[in-house]
Parts: C-alpha cells; sequence; structure tokens
C-alpha cells in the first residue's frame, strides 16, 4: 500500500495539512487508526478531502508515514509535534514511546542491583555523565522485576536479602518526582525473575520462577481497586524472559520456553509469533524504532547476538 500511495493508485482519500495534500487509502487510515475509522464508519459520506487543523504538514506526513509503515523518526526536535498529533489521532503506542522518550531526555536514568541482595539504588544522569546514589528500597532484594510506569519505577518479586531463599511477593513504587519509596499490594505468591511491563497506563507482571516450577501466570494491578487480579496464563511458563509494551501488545520474548509470546490487552488473549533464532535468555529487549530489538543471552556463544522483531510483519 505504500508504493501505491506513492504511485498515486486506488488513491480515495486526502488529507489536508495546512498547504499540504496526503494522498491516501481509508482502508489503510481506518485500520490503523480508530480516529480515521470512527469518522469513515459514522460518515459513509465523508469529503474525499479531508483538512487537518491543528497539525503542521511536515508532522502529518510522518505520521501518515507511521500508520503506513509502522515507522517514525522521532527526535527532541519533532517529539513534541508528534506527541501532540497523536494524542489527537489516539495513537496509544505511538503517545507511550514519545512520552518514554521525552522522559529519557528530562529524567535520570534509574538502576537498582539486580544479580546481589541489596537495596541500593542509583540515578545515571546522561548530561552530566554521573551516578547519584538514590534512597534504599524498602525490601533487600535480588534477581526482581522492574518498569517505568505513570512517573515512577516499579520493582516486583525476587528473592529477600536474608539468605533463606525465599521468594519476594512485595512490590515497591518509586516516585522519581519526589525521590520517596511507597509500598504496593503484595503479588499472589512470591516469584523471581518476573517480567513487569506498562502499557496504556496498566500495569502487568508476567511469568517467572516459582521454586520447584516456572510460571505461566500474568497479573494485572487494578489501582482503583488496589489490587492484583489474574489474567489469561501464558501458553507456556516462562522465566528469565524479557518483556516489551509495543502498540497496544504484550510481547514476552524467548526466556527458557524459547519462544516468542503475544499478550493482547484488550482480548486478554494470547498468541505465540515466529520463534527466535538465538537462545535470548537472561537477555535485555527494547523497541526502538518500530521493531523490537533483542540482544544476547546467558550462553557464552550467543553473548554478541542480536536479533530485531517486526511487530507489523
Amino acid at each position: 500500500f505504500r508504493r501505491m500511495r506513492e504511485a498515486g493508485e486506488l488513491i480515495d482519500i486526502i488529507l489536508v495539512f495546512g498547504n499540504k495534500e496526503v494522498p491516501c487509502h481509508k482502508v489503510i487510515l481506518a485500520g490503523t487508526c480508530e480516529y480515521f475509522k470512527k469518522i469513515f464508519l459514522t460518515s459513509p459520506n465523508v469529503s474525499t478531502r479531508i483538512p487537518i487543523t491543528g497539525v503542521n504538514a511536515q508532522t502529518g506526513i510522518a505520521i501518515v508515514d507511521y500508520l503506513y509503515s509502522g515507522y517514525i523518526d522521532i527526535t527532541t526536535d519533532n517529539a513534541k509535534d508528534l506527541l501532540q498529533a497523536s494524542k489527537l489521532f489516539s495513537l496509544v503506542g505511538l503517545i507511550q514511546i514519545i512520552e518514554t522518550m521525552l522522559c529519557d531526555k528530562l529524567r535520570p536514568h534509574f538502576a537498582t542491583q539486580s544479580f546481589s541482595s541489596t537495596d541500593n539504588c542509583y540515578s545515571y544522569d546522561s548530561r552530566k555523565k554521573a551516578w547519584t546514589t538514590l534512597p534504599p528500597m524498602t525490601v533487600t532484594r535480588q534477581q526482581h522485576g522492574s518498569t517505568h510506569h505513570q512517573g515512577a519505577i516499579l520493582i516486583a518479586g525476587g528473592t529477600d536479602g536474608n539468605g533463606n531463599g525465599l521468594y519476594c511477593k512485595s512490590v515497591e513504587r518509586f516516585d522519581l518526582g519526589t525521590n520517596q519509596w511507597s509500598i504496593l499490594p503484595p503479588l499472589p505468591h512470591g516469584v523471581l525473575v518476573p517480567s513487569v511491563v506498562s502499557l496504556s497506563n496498566r500495569l502487568f507482571v508476567l511469568g517467572g520462577h516459582l521454586g520447584k516450577s516456572y510460571s505461566g501466570a500474568i497479573y494485572e494491578f487494578d489501582f482503583k481497586r488496589n489490587v492484583w487480579l489474574a489474567r489469561a496464563s501464558m501458553p507456556d511458563e516462562s522465566w528469565c524472559a524479557s518483556a516489551v509494551a509495543f502498540d497496544e501488545y504484550v510481547y514476552v520474548i524467548n526466556g527458557f520456553s524459547y519462544k516468542n509470546l503475544r499478550y493482547d490487552i484488550h482480548q486478554d488473549s494470547w498468541e505465540e509469533i515466529q520463534a527466535p533464532m538465538f537462545d535470548h535468555c537472561v537477555s535485555p529487549a527494547v523497541v526502538w524504532k518500530g521493531k523490537i530489538h533483542t540482544l544476547g543471552g546467558h550462553k557464552e556463544e550467543e553473548k554478541n547476538t542480536m536479533e530485531v522483531l517486526d511487530p507489523q510483519t
């Protein structure tokens, strides 16, 4: 469709950003953007030219290219305009990507030691190239899961630091604005190396090690009721996996299951997607330029590997 748009083939709608006309296909706009889907479904006789106010030509073209390709180049110069346009078009996944980028630019990076029992926490200021010691966690732990969620760092699970081998079910929250820790209700059970993901203002804890078995469970925190709710379990047990949020899905990458899984947060359902070529257990995964990049692995021969997963294909 992108090539057809560039060639002007079967064009049936034109978006107007200022003085710039951008030819498009209704089926692509409706299939990738709820904003346009509602327009076309509620107004079947809508004009073939739709003026878009409040979005400049450069930003409008970038958004349309994103709807067609799933790729967008976000810089410090265009991030605010893209964020405003993304909110206008209700592009939740893109909003999250841009807000995360802006937070990373404005806020020091945060780190907790994970593979030795500690309550130490640090932040790294990439501008000053310096580390700062932060208030310690309320629970000494290791091999926990963590994520950024609504201006805070969430820490879940792990093992306690008392040397008794107990798995933690405690969850705590570090407010990046006040530099203070607070305690959330505990998970239903203790878990080692769970995956923790924030998506569309929702918080999920997935999988992990239970001691004598692995977990395929997924829990979502209900902020209104202040409780953890069980969601549809993963098709396979998973631990030491990486989990990332992209668009409206949670992707669980490899781990000891040697599989890639995708979770639909709205349908509460799982599906298995293309398997990885390498064993990326205990490896980081990150969303960059519309694709999921997974690096390294715990095996010596796989430490220098990298795979790229295109969620659109």
